[in-house]
């Protein structure tokens, strides 16, 4: 486990990603499940709320390791307003990062990564395929509506 990338990226990612993404999917069964949409929200706040003050606990534990150095400190306070908002940025992120591990699975890690350009060539391939048969309707129809009638 300890040698082995493949390995270790497995555990980390079942015994991270997998379950949080559990929780993010439970918040709506459990609406199928006949709970109310009132107590789903109340979970949903309960989790948020809970995941802030995780954040000012490690906030204020962060401002106690920086007594000794007064400018670094003093900056760190500052930066107060990003503990609330980090669980939000986390929900984000963890689906970009989820889909991230999905597709590494059958892949060798590598260095090299696309450029933006060709990241951006690759995402409108693929939008363009997708949305064939919505042009193909507009080909349709635009036909239909420009025929000459005689």
């Amino acid at each position: 486990m300890f040698t082995n990338v493949n390995v270790r990226t497995l555990v980390y990612d079942h015994t991270f990603a997998f379950p949080r993404l559990i929780w993010y999917l439970a918040l709506f069964c459990l609406m199928w499940m006949n709970y109310s949409f009132d107590m789903v929200i109340m979970s949903a706040v309960l989790l948020y709320i809970l995941y802030v003050i995780i954040g000012y606990s490690y906030f204020v534990s962060t401002v106690g390791f920086l007594k000794n150095f007064k400018k670094l400190r003093r900056y760190y306070l500052r930066q107060w307003y990003a503990v609330p908002l980090m669980p939000l940025f986390n929900l984000f992120v963890f689906f970009i990062r989820f889909a991230g591990i999905i597709n590494s699975i059958n892949t060798n890690s590598a260095w090299k990564t696309k450029t933006f350009t060709e990241e951006r060539s690759d995402f409108l391939k693929v939008v363009f395929d997708e949305t064939g048969f919505i042009r193909k309707i507009f080909k349709k129809v635009n036909n239909y509506v420009n025929q000459e009638k005689g």
